[in-house]
């Protein structure tokens, strides 16, 4: 293997950006990767405005949600009296794989947040998911009361 290649891999030890992967890509891209970033930023766009408007047309009275300016994901805020157990139990019976919000944070403290990936997820997976995704979060709440937020990250 390439001194290159052990330096970039020994590098790889967080959750965040893949210096590998940007080093392959680079490679794949030597005279046009600021094109190729273009390109992939207008589908990634595409993609997040897609996410948003199920969210908009199935959530918004339950639910708050980031409105990204760039990356592949988003926060997914739910209702405090949503079941969080019952929840991740039928959403994984449906296929859905999450991250839960304790899962960032440092203190790793529970907190009422979905992390929901949007970049690789195919197009028919975001709008016919979404709707499901809302009718298992109405399911596994203990009341019926609009979502009240402040803002996504309010206390």
């Amino acid at each position: 293997m390439p001194t290159g290649c052990i330096w970039i891999c020994s590098r790889r030890h967080d959750a965040g950006s893949n210096y590998f992967a940007a080093a392959v890509l680079a490679q794949f891209h030597p005279e046009d990767l600021w094109g190729h970033c273009k390109r992939a930023n207008m589908v990634l766009r595409r993609k997040r405005d897609l996410l948003l408007t199920a969210l908009e047309g199935a959530l918004k009275e339950t639910c708050t949600w980031s409105r990204p300016t760039g990356g592949l994901f988003l926060w997914l805020r739910l209702p405090e009296d949503a079941d969080w157990v019952a929840l991740k139990a039928l959403t994984a019976a449906r296929g859905f794989y999450d991250a839960e919000g304790e899962d960032y944070r440092v203190e790793g403290k529970a907190v009422h947040f979905i992390r929901l990936a949007f970049g690789h997820v195919p197009d028919a997976a975001i709008t016919q998911g979404i709707p499901v995704l809302a009718g298992c979060i109405a399911r596994c709440r203990k009341r019926n009361a609009s979502g009240q937020f402040a803002s996504l990250f309010d206390d």
